[in-house]
Formats: structure tokens, C-alpha cells, sequence
């Protein structure tokens, strides 16, 4: 009886044991999605002989969603979406800027090593400013995004990454002639995201 109970005790182990496969979040056929939302509030204020004057305050929101799929080990490729919307009040004025941009981008994300990763995305989009004094402004937006980061797993599924990213891209206003200069704006900067990998 004694050595029944012992082979029936070994079995169900064994059995517990080769379910608990370690799960690798970068295997081929798997799926990562992450999400970014940042939130700011701005003051500008300008200082001159001494006297220090509230120029204007900005309010904006950014939301970033990301779904990719592991087409091979430690490489996910997929499409990235990024909507922010801004409103600025100035001081001097009575009048409020709002601006809305829209963004889609196909990415790569590579695993280096051990948890680091590079990452290139490029995209189109567009923006849509709105204000009392000069009416609606809209322009069109192409950009791209180079990035390292490294993957922190919280669990077997669940991730925290920072990053740091290098950002160009080209504003030009819709309709515009050929010699209408567009804005082009260059970017360095920390990101810190939660990844799922399924």
C-alpha cells in the first residue's frame, strides 16, 4: 500500500512538472502588445529684467497602442498607432490653439540579447491645428523612430520596458506650394511601457 501511494505521489509530480513549461515571450508565433499614455501639463513662462510673466499652460494627451507578431525567434514586426490631442491657452491672447494629430507606423523589434532590444518604426499621419487668429491649419506628417530598450519580465507574459528613442519627422502643410517650408522636428527621448506577450 506504502508503495502504491509513493508511485502515485512520483506520477502526479511528474505530471505537475511538464506542465510548468517555461513560457519565451520572444518564440516565433507568439504576439507582444504594448500601450503607452502620457499626460502633460506645460507652463511657459518668460523672464525679462528680473520680472518673471506666464506666457501660456498646455494640456496634452498621447495614446499609444502596439500589436506585433513573432515572425521568427526574437524578431516581432507589426503596426503602432499614436493619437494625441493638445489645446495651449495663451496669456496675451484671448484665443485657444487645440492641435489633433493621428499617426500609423509598421515596426520591427528585434531581442538582441539577454532582454535588449532595438527597435525601427516609420509611418505617416496627420495633424489638424485650430485657432481664433489663423483658422484651421492642416498638415501632413512622415516620420520615423529608432529605439533600444530592455525587456524586465514582471511574470511569464507580462513585461516592463524602458527605452530610449531618436524620433525625425517632417511636417508639411496640406495644399501647400512647392515653396512652402515644412517643419522638421528631431526627438530624444525615455519611454517606459508595459508589454504583453501572448
Amino acid at each position: 500500500m506504502k508503495t502504491i501511494k509513493i508511485t502515485v505521489l512520483f506520477f502526479v509530480l511528474s505530471i505537475s512538472l511538464q506542465a510548468q513549461e517555461v513560457f519565451n515571450q520572444t518564440a516565433q508565433g507568439n504576439w507582444l502588445a504594448n500601450g503607452t499614455v502620457r499626460i502633460f501639463n506645460t507652463t511657459t513662462k518668460a523672464k525679462l529684467d528680473g520680472t518673471t510673466n506666464k506666457v501660456a499652460s498646455t494640456f496634452e494627451i498621447q495614446a499609444g497602442p502596439k500589436a506585433g507578431y513573432f515572425v521568427i525567434d526574437n524578431l516581432a514586426v507589426g503596426l503602432e498607432t499614436f493619437i494625441s490631442s493638445t489645446s495651449t491657452k495663451f496669456e496675451s491672447l484671448d484665443d485657444r490653439v487645440t492641435t489633433s494629430a493621428v499617426f500609423v507606423a509598421p515596426f520591427a523589434r528585434y531581442y538582441i540579447y539577454e532582454g535588449i532590444f532595438g527597435e525601427a518604426t516609420i509611418g505617416i499621419g496627420s495633424t489638424k491645428t485650430t485657432n481664433d487668429i489663423f483658422g484651421e491649419q492642416k498638415s501632413n506628417v512622415f516620420g520615423w523612430r529608432l529605439g533600444a530598450g530592455y525587456n524586465i519580465p514582471l511574470g511569464q507574459h507580462i513585461s516592463l520596458e524602458p527605452t530610449l528613442n531618436y524620433s525625425w519627422e517632417n511636417q508639411k502643410p496640406k495644399d501647400a506650394g512647392d515653396f512652402t517650408p515644412s517643419d522638421v522636428i528631431t526627438s530624444v527621448f525615455v519611454g517606459l511601457g508595459i508589454t504583453a506577450f501572448l
